[in-house]
């Protein structure tokens, strides 16, 4: 979907968007059902089903978009963009969709 130059100026820049049927949707939707948590990428890998070969190019995306931070072998929640996502209801709508099931 396009968006007119004006009302692109106006967007809120703290909006986040993950495009749906994605695999970074799925790893998100994984840790907003276990937030709280940090998960090292093989058991991201486990708990959504996206392939080994994939996982890793999809948690540095997110991470590079500043969703997602990395310790050591472990991803969470990028904490500055946490309260962002709370507001939007993006956290809450990411547990509707694991709850519901991939």
């Amino acid at each position: 979907m396009t968006v007119e130059q004006d009302d692109f100026e106006n967007l809120p820049e703290t909006a986040v968007h993950i495009k749906e049927g994605t695999n970074g949707r799925r790893a998100m939707a994984f840790l907003a059902a276990n937030d709280g948590h940090a998960f090292s990428r093989s058991e991201i890998r486990d708990g959504t089903g996206i392939s080994d070969g994939s996982i890793g190019p999809v948690l540095t995306r997110l991470a590079d978009d500043g969703l997602l931070e990395r310790r050591g072998q472990y991803w969470t929640f990028a904490s500055d963009r946490l309260e962002s996502m709370k507001s939007e209801g993006l956290l809450d709508e990411l547990r509707e969709e694991w709850d519901e099931g991939w």
